[in-house]
């Protein structure tokens, strides 16, 4: 079985291996990273904000973390989705958002 979400992570780069990277989480969890075109120039010791899609796997006798990396993701575009998610604005329809605005200035 495969859990398999998409979020945004800090994470730290330990060690390449041939196909993942060892990585640790900010909780100090060890997890590894997909190494594709996205990761491909990572190096050990790197601290990194990644959106990532989780491909962890669900065993018998507990969970493996494995994540693919998805894109880098800097500060400015982690700000705006913490607003976006805070606000709502992704699932507010702009006719809605246009009326609300409309409203304010005839006050």
């Amino acid at each position: 079985m495969t859990i398999q979400q998409n979020h945004i992570k800090t994470i730290t780069i330990v060690k390449k291996a041939r196909k993942y990277f060892d990585i640790t989480l900010p909780n100090q969890r060890r997890a590894k990273l997909l190494i594709n075109d996205i990761s491909r120039d990572f190096a050990p010791g790197q601290t990194l904000d990644v959106e990532i899609k989780d491909i962890s796997e669900v065993t018998p006798y507990g969970v493996i973390l494995k994540y693919e990396p998805l894109g880098m993701i800097n500060e400015t575009e982690r700000v705006r989705r913490r607003v976006r998610a805070g606000q709502g604005i992704e699932t507010t329809p702009p006719l809605l958002l246009a009326t609300a605005v409309g409203d304010c200035g005839s006050a």
